[in-house]
């Protein structure tokens, strides 16, 4: 059973949810779309006043949000100012937790692999490739089209998202560097996106801020947005490989099954028989 648990054992914090916001707003166009020149507007994107008039609230007190002061905000408060700022549901879900209030999530977590996500990978066809994976980037359980094509995880030094930002040889072997700058942002957005699921590994994001200027970057940027489907160009020595990617969520928090397909009749799928 899913449903709404309660902010008990959730704390706000200020810091990152001044900083969210001030990256939100300095990002969001001014109301009806309208650009403006330097002469026109001081600051990039919408001014405090302005966000504080489209979430109905005083200025001083959305400063205070701003700055990391006042009192901890209201669910209604913070709903104004996600519409205001026009954040996305992750972003939104994101605003939540950082304010200390109840994100949606499952209110049980049983350990170990998703049952029903392990049955759906032993389903997969000999040409689909299919990991199952956490929140951050560990990974539960592949199999071997996905060992042939991204290299084992399971069993050994497992995160996807470690090795991409700091193994450069496996990544650029796996993607053009060309192709690289999407994959990196959706990784960081996507752990942003995993707070909601619960607590943030701080230890997790901070050694991966230490060793990689880019991951740093993006972290910076405080993009949020779950990975979904979408089209992957892969390498592999035999050759380029188009697949469809597919992710489907479990019954536990934050676990998901990653599917990579090649369309029927394609070279890819033939490729990936004879792996």
């Amino acid at each position: 059973m899913t449903g709404f648990m309660p902010p008990a054992k959730r704390r706000i914090d200020r810091a990152e949810l001044g900083a969210f916001l001030r990256r939100r707003r300095e990002t969001t166009t001014p109301p009806g779309g309208r650009s403006a020149t330097l002469t026109q507007r001081r600051t990039p994107g919408l001014r405090r006043e302005e966000v504080a008039a489209l979430a109905a609230m005083s200025a001083n007190y959305y400063e205070q949000l701003e700055q990391g002061r006042g009192p901890q905000p209201s669910g209604a408060v913070i709903g104004s100012i996600a519409r205001a700022l026009r954040l996305s549901p992750d972003e939104t879900t994101h605003l939540y937790a950082l304010a200390g209030l109840a994100v949606p999530r499952p209110e049980t977590a049983a350990p170990g692999v998703d049952p029903g996500l392990r049955t759906a990978l032993a389903s997969l066809s000999g040409t689909t490739a299919g990991m199952i994976c956490t929140g951050r980037g560990d990974v539960l359980a592949e199999n071997e089209v996905s060992v042939a094509v991204f290299g084992r995880f399971h069993g050994g030094p497992g995160n996807i998202v470690e090795r991409w930002f700091t193994d450069r040889p496996w990544r650029n072997a796996l993607v053009r560097p060309a192709d690289q700058e999407r994959t990196s942002a959706a990784y960081v957005a996507d752990l942003r996106a995993s707070l909601t699921a619960g607590p943030l590994d701080t230890a997790f994001v901070r050694r991966l801020r230490a060793t990689s200027a880019e991951f740093d970057d993006l972290w910076a940027r405080y993009d949020v947005a779950t990975l979904r489907a979408g089209a992957k160009l892969l390498t592999h020595p035999r050759g380029l490989l188009e697949l469809e990617c597919a992710v489907l969520a479990g019954q536990q928090p934050g676990q998901r099954l990653a599917v990579f397909r090649a369309a029927p009749g394609t070279e890819t799928e033939s490729l990936l028989a004879s792996l």
